[in-house]
């Protein structure tokens, strides 16, 4: 895990894999308000009070060389970036990852899925 960078700015943090080419962008507490058409996922991080309570949130946005939102990356590398992140930097496997719906990467179906 030693190939990754770590940059941080104004505009978020930004992670980067030199053995493979793979480059993301992690906000705190930012919520999607609609469908982006961009790679993103997002976690939530959890401490230990008798039970599991949410402390915090993180968006991770798939990037390209140029640091714009791409649409399509590997899955693998996407999960590979953000366990990284969250157990090198922030030291922490209490986290859950998931596909928001707003994500290039949520199959059209449970994009159109519904609740009753």
């Amino acid at each position: 895990m030693s190939d990754y960078k770590v940059q941080l700015s104004a505009e978020g943090t930004t992670v980067e894999n030199f053995s493979r080419p793979f480059k993301m962008r992690v906000r705190k507490d930012v919520k999607l308000t609609e469908d982006c058409s961009t790679a993103v996922l997002e976690a939530s991080v959890y401490k230990e009070d008798g039970t599991f309570v949410q402390t915090c949130s993180y968006l991770f946005e798939a990037l390209d060389n140029q640091d714009k939102p791409v649409s399509e990356v590997s899955l693998e590398e996407f999960n590979n970036a953000i366990d990284f992140f969250f157990t090198s930097l922030l030291d922490t496997e209490l986290y859950v990852k998931r596909i928001p719906r707003a994500s290039s990467l949520c199959n059209p179906a449970m994009k159109a899925f519904k609740f009753d």
